[in-house]
C-alpha cells in the first residue's frame, strides 16, 4: 500500500504572509511529472522574500543565491553590481543569445574589481532577501551600482511607483547600514516596450518611479542617474538592435549603458574615465585616458 501523510507546512514571510510549502508528502512522483512552476505573487517590495514556485521556495534560485554568498565571502570587491536580468546579463557571452554584455564588462569593469550579483527575474523583495541573507555580509565595496524595480511592474502591473521606490529606498538603507562608507550609484529604471495587454502601459509608472528615485540623490552617499533616453531612437521608440526583446540590452545596448554611466561611476571611484571601447575585438583591459 502506498503510504501518504498530509502536512500543513508553510513559510511565513515578514509582514505575516504565509506561503504553503507542501500540502502532502507522498511517494516519489513519476519522472514525467512537470516541475513546479515559478510564481510571482504581489508581495511588498520592502519586505524580503525568496523566489517561489508553486510548491514553495525556488530551489534553483536558492542555489544561485548561495553561489553569490560564496562569491561575497571571497571579498576583494570594489564595484558591486546588483539587480535583475538586465544586470545579470553583463555576464553573457555572445554565444548566449542577443542579450550579451560580457565583452563590454571585460573591457570596462573586470579590471576595476567589479563583481556581478544580478539574478534574472528578481523583484526588489528578492534582492532584499539576498542582501539580508549573506550576499552583502562582510563586503565593503567602494560603489554599488543598483538597477532594480522593472520586474515588480512586469510581474505585478498593479504595483505603484510609491511601492517600487519605497522598496528600493529600504534596500539601500539596509545595505548602507551594513557598509556605511559605500556609495550607491542608483540607476533609473530602463525603458521597456511590452506587447502583452496587461503590461503595455508601464512607462508612465517607470517615469513616475524614476522621479521618486531622483529625490534620493544626496550628492554624497547616493547618486541617481537616469540614462533611459540614451537607448531610444529619435522618435522615442526602442530600437531592436539596442534591446532585441524591448527589455534586455544587446551588446550595443550594454555599450550605450557603459558609456553613459562611466563618467559618473569613475568619478565616484576617484578614477579617470577609460577610453571608449573600440568596435574591433577588445583588448584584455581598457586603456586609461590620463
Amino acid at each position: 500500500m502506498r503510504m501518504m501523510a498530509r502536512l500543513g507546512l508553510c513559510v511565513t514571510l515578514l509582514g505575516g504572509f504565509s506561503i504553503p510549502l507542501y500540502s502532502q508528502i507522498a511517494a516519489p512522483a513519476p519522472a514525467t511529472t512537470t516541475a513546479p512552476a515559478q510564481v510571482f505573487p504581489k508581495l511588498p517590495p520592502d519586505q524580503p522574500s525568496p523566489r517561489l514556485r508553486t510548491n514553495g521556495p525556488d530551489g534553483g534560485w536558492l542555489r544561485r543565491h548561495q553561489t553569490n554568498v560564496d562569491l561575497a565571502k571571497k571579498g576583494d570587491i570594489d564595484v558591486y553590481f546588483l539587480g535583475d536580468s538586465i544586470t545579470d546579463f553583463w555576464s553573457n557571452p555572445s554565444s548566449r543569445g542577443p542579450s550579451q554584455g560580457r565583452r563590454v564588462w571585460d573591457y570596462y569593469y573586470a579590471p576595476i574589481k567589479a563583481v556581478n550579483f544580478g539574478i534574472s527575474a528578481d523583484n526588489i523583495e528578492h534582492v532584499l532577501y539576498r542582501v539580508m541573507n549573506g550576499e552583502f555580509d562582510g563586503v565593503h565595496p567602494k560603489v554599488v551600482v543598483l538597477l532594480i524595480g522593472t520586474n515588480n511592474f512586469g510581474h505585478s502591473p498593479e504595483t505603484t511607483p510609491e511601492e517600487d521606490a519605497g522598496g528600493i529606498k529600504h534596500l539601500i538603507d539596509v545595505m548602507h547600514e551594513k557598509s556605511p562608507q559605500t556609495k550607491f550609484l542608483l540607476l533609473g529604471i530602463f525603458p521597456r516596450a511590452d506587447a502583452t495587454a496587461t503590461r503595455n502601459n508601464l512607462m508612465p509608472k517607470i517615469k513616475a518611479t524614476n522621479a521618486l528615485l531622483a529625490k534620493m540623490d544626496d550628492g554624497k552617499t547616493i547618486r541617481f542617474l537616469d540614462i533611459g533616453d540614451k537607448f531610444l531612437a529619435a522618435d522615442g521608440t526602442l530600437p531592436r538592435d539596442v534591446m532585441p526583446d524591448s527589455l534586455h540590452p544587446s551588446e550595443k545596448g550594454y555599450r550605450i549603458w557603459a558609456q553613459a554611466m562611466n563618467p559618473t561611476l569613475f568619478e565616484m571611484l576617484g578614477m579617470p574615465v577609460p577610453a571608449v571601447m573600440p568596435d574591433a575585438p577588445a583588448p584584455a583591459t581598457a586603456p586609461v585616458t590620463r
